[in-house]
């Protein structure tokens, strides 16, 4: 089952960085920023310092660690660095976040 998971989002993700389909879904990851990456995991103090800096809020895939741009960040704000399952739509490597639902670490 994981490994179904696990195939089905880097699918969506591969499909989506070639700009061929917007991919609606859910998927579970951190908030953080892009600069950073999944290095910047559960470092709140220092994603906050790389966005007031002018890097952008990220949302960081659980499994694949893919590092995608979060195109409205300012309504997650109060997520970063919260482990997170989103819902939303993925284009290219950026995505369209429309509803977070934190989840315990």
């Amino acid at each position: 089952m994981k490994f179904m998971l696990r195939s089905s989002l880097l699918s969506m993700l591969a499909l989506a960085n070639f700009g061929w389909a917007a991919v609606p879904g859910h998927w579970t990851g951190y908030i953080s920023d892009a600069k950073c990456g999944a290095k910047g995991i559960g470092n709140v103090a220092c994603a906050r310092k790389c966005i007031k800096a002018g890097a952008a809020y990220a949302f960081i895939a659980d499994h694949s660690h893919a590092v995608l741009v979060i195109k409205n960040p300012r309504r997650f704000a109060r997520d970063l660095g919260r482990h997170v399952r989103v819902s939303g739509i993925v284009h290219g490597h950026s995505i369209e976040i429309t509803r977070v639902r934190r989840l315990r670490s």
